[in-house]
């Protein structure tokens, strides 16, 4: 199975999942009901990423690796700004069309299937680019320069993602991806390990337990490899065999 393939299978479960959904709102506080992530945010990481994005009417943002759409979508209602959509998946692109069409009447937001590293859309076409909890599993240069070329002279790349704290665990996880961005001309404007994050993710790896048998009826064998990521986190926290941390990373765009 490819990486594709496999978040494919996933988004294709978890979105028709009640059980999952109740994991969510039990370790992800304050987000909307439309709001089932398949990612570790919540509301005050949100309006973070909102107020740091610096976007108005007029502007484009674009998430890469959106999932289902829904922190894109939560920053273009905010904003006024225009958001594109991009991810490998076709599940995910589905069901972010469909929030779109939802939440984001008159065009404001759309999403198409593409990769990260040659999403095909235009040179400088872009305000700000976001990229929640997928940049460890991109190969990190080549998702730099895409993104240096598609943000305008100033703009804003907000990140949250995890990096190695020693032998890397996937072949695109990087120990600091701050010398990988400015090597393509971004200027780094916050580099920081993400408050909260291990809370957040081990809550939701015990939500994930409480509710092991209604995963298992809904949605199979997704629920197996969710659990099982649930049991590996759990027991690395219980020996405290940590060997990967969350950052929080924010770079301007050089100037032409």
């Amino acid at each position: 199975m490819t990486a594709r393939d496999g978040f494919d299978s996933m988004y294709r479960a978890i979105n028709t999942s009640l059980a999952y959904r109740a994991a969510v709102r039990a370790s992800e506080t304050g987000l909307p009901d439309w709001l089932v992530p398949f990612s570790f945010i919540n509301a005050a990481l949100l309006e973070l990423i909102t107020a740091t994005l610096r976007l108005g009417t007029g502007d484009t943002v674009i998430d890469l690796a959106c999932g289902t759409g829904g922190a894109g979508v939560w920053v273009a209602e905010r904003t006024g700004a225009a958001l594109i959509g991009v991810d490998f998946a076709p599940a995910a692109i589905e069901a972010a069309t469909l929030l779109a069409e939802r939440r984001c009447p008159g065009g404001q937001a759309r999403f198409i299937t593409a990769e990260a590293t040659a999403t095909e859309l235009p040179a400088a076409c872009a305000s700000a680019v976001m990229c929640i909890d997928a940049l460890m599993f991109i190969d990190a240069a080549a998702v730099a320069t895409e993104i240096a070329r598609l943000l305008k002279p100033g703009g804003i790349f907000i990140a949250t993602a995890a990096e190695s704290l020693g032998e890397a665990l996937l072949p695109t996880l990087v120990a600091d991806y701050r010398p990988i961005f400015e090597e393509v001309g971004f200027r780094t404007l916050r580099y920081e390990e993400l408050a909260g994050h291990d809370t957040q993710r081990l809550a939701f790896y015990h939500a994930l337990e409480k509710h092991a048998d209604a995963l298992r009826a809904e949605i199979g064998d997704a629920a197996e490899r969710l659990l099982a990521e649930a049991r590996n986190g759990l027991e690395r926290a219980v020996h405290n065999t940590r060997r990967v941390r969350q950052v929080l990373f924010i770079a301007e765009r050089a100037d032409a």
